[in-house]
């Protein structure tokens, strides 16, 4: 397995992590859920690791 398949297999990880959280969030009864904030700060950080990884990415197709 090479570096690129892992950063790929850690990308969908993530993404689905952020599915699965904001489906959670989407639910009317959500706000009163003792886990609402804890959920709303990974989504948050789940969001910019995803956007570092589209950064590097880019980066990297420019340096090709």
């Amino acid at each position: 397995m090479n570096f690129e398949n892992i950063e790929n297999e850690a990308k969908e990880k993530f993404e689905q992590e952020a599915k699965e959280i904001e489906d959670f969030l989407a639910q009317p009864d959500s706000f009163s859920n003792p886990n609402f904030a804890s959920k709303g700060r990974r989504a948050a950080e789940i969001r910019e690791i995803l956007e570092l990884a589209s950064l590097i990415e880019n980066k990297k197709k420019n340096l090709a």
